[in-house]
């Protein structure tokens, strides 16, 4: 007995927003760890308040209930 199986089409506009969604949790994740690593021990203000801003965007795209888990789980749970 073969099963219907539902296929879930992706719009060029989620492709887009997954891919922004991406790049931004790729390049804060980058500068975090250049600024960690690379910079200097002691930060001036204004790479703290970058650090700070880059922590912030990354929790939001990549936490535990941020935009890339909610987009991939919305899509896989919409009906098509």
């Amino acid at each position: 007995m073969a099963r219907d199986r539902k296929v879930i089409v992706s719009s060029p506009y989620f492709k887009l927003l997954l891919w922004i969604n991406v790049a931004l949790c790729g390049t804060t994740l980058l500068t975090m760890i250049g600024l960690a690593g690379f910079g200097p021990d002691e930060l001036t203000r204004h790479q703290h308040m970058l650090f700070s801003t880059c922590e912030k965007i990354f929790t939001l795209t990549a936490g535990t209930s941020g935009t890339l888990i909610g987009l991939l789980g919305g899509k896989a749970s919409s009906s098509a």
